[in-house]
């Protein structure tokens, strides 16, 4: 019998911390190995291993969280140790952390420290109600989005629409079905992870649009952004600014000798030289071909 052939897998083409994976295979024989990521995220490779030539026959995906928001986090605010328990009972079956609030600023607080994906808070509570809590989450938490469904016992309309217009997503009247929450929950989940793929995307297409592709430094738009702000904090402040200009003598002999990829070698090694020893309260940029 062929003795088994160990190899490793170095790459990942989703993920930069690329995970690595044993794969015991025999000789013309199919095997199948899977790794389960803390993430619930897997791969499976299909190997087949013949004549010394290794074909992938098979590359399959799945990452239930990839790009997706981290662990959920859910705040539930209500005064009433009845109606927090009742929904710790419906979100038991919730892959989620829950946090409780006993009132309104306990609440604020919390969401502050903890910044939950989802929030359940009750209408009536006896410092802030549910409706002056959206309006802080909304006002306060501009950059961070969170799903706010609000529980109330009121069932006229005006108030409904006063509790949506306050910055609530959603409602559920009490007393409430535990099935009906969880899946009101799980709508909130699905949205609250396209508004953090959202945010991530924005970040990653602001970083482009700021950053030089080949050095990876900062580019003439970033540069124009920090310089408006730094010239008029000194003309405020009254305090000198500098500039320094470094040139790579004979760049374009390296170009027209040994070709364009060697000279982006040399700027790319020169650039990871300035970055290493520069302050990160200064800025740096690539000018020039």
């Amino acid at each position: 019998m062929d003795a088994p052939v160990d190899f490793k897998v170095n790459s990942y083409p989703i993920s930069r911390q690329l995970c690595r994976f044993s794969v015991r295979c025999h000789r013309s024989r199919l095997v199948n190995a899977t790794h389960r990521r803390p993430s619930t995220a897997w791969l499976r490779l299909k190997v087949f291993f013949s004549c010394n030539t290794l074909l992938f026959l098979v590359l399959m995906i799945r990452d239930e969280t990839l790009a997706s928001s981290p662990d959920l986090k859910i705040l539930v605010a209500d005064d009433s140790p009845v109606y927090r328990k009742l929904i710790a009972q419906a979100l038991s079956q919730e892959n989620c952390t829950v946090l409780f609030a006993k009132n309104g600023r306990q609440a604020v607080d919390l969401f502050a420290e903890h910044r939950p994906a989802l929030v359940i808070t009750d209408w009536t509570m006896p410092d802030i109600s549910g409706p002056e809590f959206c309006q802080r989450i909304r006002r306060d938490f501009q950059s961070f989005y969170a799903y706010v469904i609000l529980l109330t016992a009121n069932t006229d309309k005006e108030e409904v629409i006063e509790g949506l217009a306050a910055g609530a997503d959603d409602y559920l009247t009490k007393p409430f079905h535990p099935g009906e929450l969880h899946a009101r929950v799980k709508v909130g989940r699905r949205i609250a992870d396209l508004h953090h793929q959202l945010q991530t995307k924005n970040r990653q297409l602001e970083e482009m649009a700021l950053t030089d592709p080949l050095t990876g430094l900062p580019n003439r738009r970033a540069i124009d952004l920090w310089a408006t702000l730094q010239l008029s904090a000194c003309a405020r402040h009254d305090f000198p600014i500098w500039v320094v200009m470094a040139d790579l003598d004979h760049f374009k002999k390296i170009n027209d000798t040994h070709g364009h990829n060697a000279g982006d070698v040399v700027l790319k090694t020169f650039a990871e030289a300035l970055k290493s020893n520069t302050r990160s309260s200064k800025i740096l940029r690539a000018s020039g071909g």
